[in-house]
């Protein structure tokens, strides 16, 4: 992604959140085959990271926080139609572990974009949190390629 020096630590909750995953449940109340299951999360995958990188790159200080809020609007999205997928009983713990872990991403880069005020200050904010968002975003792909959803994941 080009952005102006000032906001390259960005990237690191943007990679995050591109790492989202999820999809629409098929609905009967039955579990899905493993197939069905890893075809409708990663189609998720893929939309959510569509819609991610679709997002007006920021420019400046001010557009940050309204950027990485709207990515994580679209990335909780994305979990909660993950959620309520019906995985095969032998993913079940793995599905849950993503779930869990995602959200706990999400929340994590909330507070983050809470705390920010939309000026220089900001991208030292991101900059110091970049570490953290980097061993969250390892241990969600970790999770998701564990669920058997390889395209899920970020690396």
């Amino acid at each position: 992604m080009i952005l102006p020096r000032s906001i390259i630590p960005v990237a690191a909750c943007v990679a995050l959140l591109a790492g989202g995953c999820g999809s629409s449940s098929g609905g009967s109340g039955d579990r899905l085959s493993k197939s069905d299951y890893q075809q409708q999360a990663t189609k998720i995958c893929t939309d959510s990271e569509k819609a991610t990188n679709n997002l007006k790159q920021p420019t400046k200080p001010a557009d940050v926080k309204p950027f990485l809020q709207q990515g994580i609007d679209i990335t909780q999205k994305a979990v909660n139609d993950f959620k309520s997928l019906k995985p095969p009983s032998d993913l079940q713990d793995e599905h849950n572990a993503v779930v869990k872990a995602e959200q706990a991403a999400l929340d994590e880069l909330q507070k983050i974009t809470d705390s920010l005020k939309g000026d220089a200050s900001d991208a030292a904010k991101v900059q110091a949190a970049s570490p953290q968002l980097d061993k969250i975003s390892k241990d969600v792909d970790a999770k998701l390629k564990a669920a058997g959803l390889p395209k899920c994941a970020s690396s």
